[in-house]
């Protein structure tokens, strides 16, 4: 599909939709605290449910152009995918003492499923979708899943599968008395370090494969204009402002410790200082991060911006991380709402094209009980 030309003139029929979000803190809480109990209770059997309260609360308060979106998923379907990826976690945690050879298979298989899995949750997520009467959907092909993930699995198999085998070697070597051979370190060493350096390469493609594949009716989104180059750079930045926030934080603290009495409020202030320098980096990485994305994603009549500033990002990413801290936990809710709002109301949106006259595809209603069967059988959600 090709992009409109910038030189084109504007459509008398353009119109901004405006992005809202409506929910409360308390209101949230509420339904927050109910989940996490019934979660405890039920030994985490509760969750798919709690997820899709959870989806539907956000979303029924997500208003585009004011009217609000809505999320049909059936909590039931979920639960077969959940208890699946809570054992192989679990056979994954405990054959890693036990039975390392049993952990590497499981890895092995965990990793092989990831793209597949992957396709299937957000066809399910957007699938369950709506906005007046239209349906989200994803159409990305499984396929092509795996050739963007294949430079990042093969590294990280080696490393799932031989991490395993470290923790049970100084017990083996012990016991058998037998040298550790070189490799065998270096081969973690080295996975990590092949991740380091190609994720930013295939986090930009799985953008770009995302982001592409994106369906509202019959309106298809493209990400263009992202290059290696920019995530590649995103990340160095990200770096060095980690870094100067870590030497700022150094240089006041040695500062304040210098001056008569003044160096026992560095001991207290330590943990700020932590929370500064982390939620700062983390700021700066989130807000260009969006801003990269779903600034340059659109579809042939529907465009899409995002102006989420760092600054005051970093402020309410550092109150969130303090009241969390400081209430145990309590003021979860409260932050996700408050990170949501700030997150979505940045976005705008812009269409050339009535929202009246975007339909549903025939074939997208003809494939819809398709769809739902195969999430009978499968029960895959969005667990990635």
């Amino acid at each position: 599909m090709d992009s409109p030309s910038s030189t084109d003139r504007p459509d008398p029929q353009t119109r901004s939709l405006s992005v809202r979000f409506t929910a409360a803190g308390r209101d949230y809480f509420r339904l927050w605290i109910v989940n996490l109990l019934l979660t405890i209770v039920t030994l985490g059997f509760y969750l798919p449910f709690a997820k899709v309260r959870q989806l539907r609360f956000f979303h029924a308060h997500t208003l585009i152009d004011d009217a609000p979106l809505a999320f049909d998923g059936d909590a039931r379907k979920l639960l077969r995918s959940h208890v699946l990826v809570g054992l192989a976690v679990l056979v994954y945690v405990a054959s890693s003492v036990w039975a390392p050879a049993l952990a590497g298979v499981a890895a092995l298989v965990g990793l092989a499923a990831w793209p597949w899995l992957m396709c299937l949750s957000l066809r399910f997520r957007l699938g369950q979708t709506r906005w007046r009467g239209l349906r989200f959907g994803f159409n990305g092909g499984v396929a092509e899943a795996y050739r963007i993930f294949l430079p990042l699995l093969v590294p990280l198999a080696l490393l799932l599968m031989t991490l395993p085998f470290l923790v049970s070697l100084p017990t083996a070597a012990a016991v058998f008395a037998l040298p550790v051979p070189v490799w065998v370190p270096a081969l973690p060493l080295l996975s990590v370090l092949a991740i380091v350096l190609v994720r930013p390469w295939v986090l930009m493609r799985r953008m770009r494969f995302q982001h592409s594949h994106y369906t509202l009716g019959d309106e298809q989104t493209w990400l263009e204009n992202v290059r290696s180059g920019d995530v590649y750079g995103l990340g160095m930045r990200s770096a060095g402002v980690a870094l100067s926030l870590s030497v700022g934080a150094l240089v006041l603290g040695a500062g304040i410790s210098m001056v008569p009495f003044m160096g026992l409020i560095t001991v207290p202030l330590m943990p700020m200082a932590v929370a500064g320098v982390f939620t700062g980096a983390m700021a700066y990485t989130i807000s260009r991060q969006q801003n990269l994305l779903w600034g340059h994603t659109r579809s042939q009549h529907i465009l899409l911006s995002s102006q989420l500033h760092a600054l005051p990002l970093w402020g309410l990413l550092l109150k969130n991380t303090v009241l969390i801290g400081l209430t145990f936990g309590l003021y979860w809710p409260f932050a996700a709402v408050a990170l949501a709002r700030m997150r979505l109301e940045a976005v705008s949106v812009t269409t050339t094209r009535p929202v009246e006259q975007i339909t549903n595809p025939a074939a997208e209603r003809a494939a819809s009980a398709a769809g739902v069967a195969a999430e009978d059988l499968l029960g895959v959600d969005a667990v990635f």
